[in-house]
């Protein structure tokens, strides 16, 4: 799919093979393969220790239009997402789940954001 700025937006099994270079012990979430938009590297050394973990990346709003598409309602793909997949620690390699901020929810230009340095 063109993203209209030139760029091409990956398949999710292009994703997969992107994620099995980086680290192949990466998980993937069994039913959301739609969802899968990338990696994220985490910084938790109670749970990964002195390194960071590179994780799967899933979009949380595409996960419950998944979950939607199967039948369920809007508060029960809601409920199944939190309980069965968001509450669930399956080891240092546990998928991300990311909320993205899409028009209209964001509602000041990025310039306008305050931002902080992270060095």
């Amino acid at each position: 799919m063109d993203t209209g700025m030139g760029m091409k937006t990956p398949t999710t099994d292009e994703v997969r093979d992107a994620l099995a270079e980086v680290d192949p012990e990466i998980l993937i979430a069994d039913n959301y393969g739609g969802a899968l938009i990338g990696y994220v590297e985490l910084w938790a050394p109670e749970r990964t220790g002195a390194s960071p973990t590179t994780v799967a990346l899933y979009d949380r709003e595409a996960c419950l239009q998944i979950l939607m598409n199967e039948g369920l309602t809007e508060s029960g793909a809601e409920e199944h997402l939190s309980f069965n997949t968001l509450g669930a620690y399956v080891g240092p390699y546990t998928p991300a789940f990311a909320t993205i901020l899409r028009t209209p929810l964001v509602s000041k230009p990025l310039s306008e954001m305050q931002t902080i340095s992270l060095t």
